[in-house]
């Protein structure tokens, strides 16, 4: 098993961040965008593409359809809307536990 996480210029692999698979995504759950890759093909408006960015966090929306389950709608923080492939994305802990935090 190995992990991974964003460091400008390149991927950095550090414990603690592994590499989400397709099946282990669920709607809600906050990530952290960790990759980008190329998103040649993908059949969603333009402005969902532009909005792709390195770094950010978000909340999975949903799956897209018409990509085989591994296309989803990530709500980055500030509202937009960007798609991912799940293994652009980590699940990210920290921000899971500050909703915890202020829910309690």
């Amino acid at each position: 098993m190995w992990t991974e996480k964003y460091r400008p210029g390149k991927l950095d692999y550090v414990v603690g961040h592994e590499k989400m698979r397709e099946v282990d995504v669920e709607i809600g759950m906050k990530v952290s965008i960790v990759d980008i890759k190329p998103a040649f093909g993908y059949m969603v408006s333009a402005k969902h593409l532009k909005a792709r960015r390195m770094g950010d966090t978000g909340i999975v929306r949903g799956m897209v359809q018409g990509h085989g389950g591994e296309v989803f709608a990530v709500q980055h923080n500030d509202g937009s809307i960007a798609v991912y492939r799940h293994d652009e994305f980590v699940r990210d802990e920290e921000m899971e536990q500050a909703v915890i935090t202020k829910g309690s």
